[in-house]
């Protein structure tokens, strides 16, 4: 616990900026003048919520992975993993993925389309806090599941 304590405070702190920043701040429009307003009550308790559990997660990371471990996995049978790994149908889902996101803009509306490019900006940021993080470290990386960005920030 006490190898995990300087993190799981970095992680916390790390949550709770970005967090506060992203959903606690917006802009609203005023007549011709955008002003910022602050978040609702409800918005802040749950942000200090998530960054007590990513604090909590990676402070007692060793015992809640252990016990994760133990819950049974769903094993899928091997005519399904056969299916998954054969190049024709990868190719064949590759296929419609690309031509779902030709097609999207021109039927999605704009908040859709500014939702997905959000989205795509905090998965690409991610991945890419991920991976440089995981490149500094010579132990496989085992992604945390409440939050890619406090794992990030995890011990190497």
């Amino acid at each position: 616990m006490r190898l995990y304590f300087k993190s799981a405070i970095f992680s916390a702190i790390v949550v709770l900026i970005l967090s506060a920043v992203l959903l606690g701040v917006r802009l609203a429009q005023v007549g011709t003048e955008l002003t910022l307003v602050g978040a609702e009550d409800s918005v802040l308790w749950k942000v200090a919520a998530a960054s007590l559990l990513i604090f909590f997660y990676n402070l007692f990371r060793d015992p809640i992975e252990r016990v994760l471990g133990l819950i049974p996995k769903p094993t899928l049978s091997a005519g399904i993993r056969d299916i998954s790994q054969r190049q024709f149908v990868q190719r064949i889902v590759w296929c419609f993925l690309i031509a779902a996101a030709l097609i999207f803009p021109f039927i999605g509306s704009r908040s859709q389309i500014d939702l997905a490019t959000l989205v795509l900006i905090y998965v690409m940021a991610c991945s890419t806090l991920a991976m440089s993080v995981s490149m500094r470290s010579v132990r496989t990386p085992t992604p945390c599941w409440p939050c890619t960005l406090a794992w990030a920030f995890g011990p190497a």
